[in-house]
């Protein structure tokens, strides 16, 4: 258990001077993480503007990675915390805007920011917490495929026998970099549907004009338009009250004979 007594102890400090400078262990817990924090974010360093979206979060995810290796005990203790310290509100902010420049909604980008930070933090502080075992312990857990699954019987087990030779050889540096990538891959896939979608807004923007000219003012369409997008005012556009699925339409044909305005 980690006491002020004991980290004074470490440290070479009395305890009182540590709860002078913090409430309890707790505390001073979570100053050390967000210090960890901040030594990241000084080495990731700039953001080009060149810069790929995914090339600074592959950046960021290895900079993470080195946190937990370097100082595992750290990690393995403060990895699921959320310290709300300057540097962390840092980083809490560059994963956001670098998810938000790959042109995803605040929704997507809010969702696809907790599953880079999680991902990384899981898997890094799952790393830490083994690195912080007993070496025999350590020992046993890693030999825990060879000495275990390598002598299933095969008729119980043949898919995991057929493929123990790759179990065996694959180290979780993989596995964490193919984690980080399935996010990236599945945040471009998101953000390229987003495009799309924008893009063939646009299409059905002029096609609704065309077919309402000399029926409401462009404006008046246009409104429409921008409320369709915006269910929060789908019923309320300029003083007009109108039902939106009767426009949210393939092409937004306009009803038969005089549109559906209220006004």
């Amino acid at each position: 258990m980690l006491t002020m007594r004991r980290l004074g102890e470490e440290l070479k400090v009395d305890a009182t001077t540590l709860y002078r400078l913090f409430r309890d262990s707790d505390e001073l817990l979570l100053a050390v993480h967000d210090h960890a924090t901040a030594v990241e974010l000084e080495e990731i360093g700039e953001v080009p503007d060149s810069e790929h979206w995914q090339d600074t979060l592959r950046r960021i995810a290895d900079r993470i990675w080195a946190t937990a290796v370097r100082s595992p005990a750290i990690a393995a203790l403060t990895f699921a915390r959320t310290t709300g310290g300057p540097a962390e509100r840092r980083m809490v902010e560059l994963i956001l805007e670098t998810f938000a420049r790959s042109g995803l909604s605040r929704e997507a980008t809010v969702r696809y920011y907790r599953a880079f930070a999680d991902a990384t933090l899981g898997l890094a502080g799952q790393v830490a917490v083994l690195a912080t075992l007993a070496p025999e312990i350590q020992a046993k857990d890693a030999a825990s495929w060879t000495r275990i699954h390598a002598h299933l019987p095969d008729p119980e087990y043949p898919t995991a026998r057929a493929h123990i030779a790759e179990l065996t050889s694959i180290d979780r540096r993989t596995i964490y970099d193919l984690v980080v990538e399935a996010v990236l891959a599945a945040a471009e896939r998101e953000s390229a549907e987003s495009a799309w979608q924008i893009v063939s807004g646009l299409e059905r923007h002029r096609s609704f004009r065309h077919n309402t000219h000399g029926v409401v003012s462009d404006a008046d369409a246009d409104a429409v338009i921008e409320a369709v997008y915006d269910r929060e005012h789908a019923d309320d556009i300029g003083g007009c009250s109108y039902r939106a699925d009767q426009f949210v339409s393939d092409g937004f044909p306009l009803p038969s004979g005089s549109p559906s305005w209220q006004c």
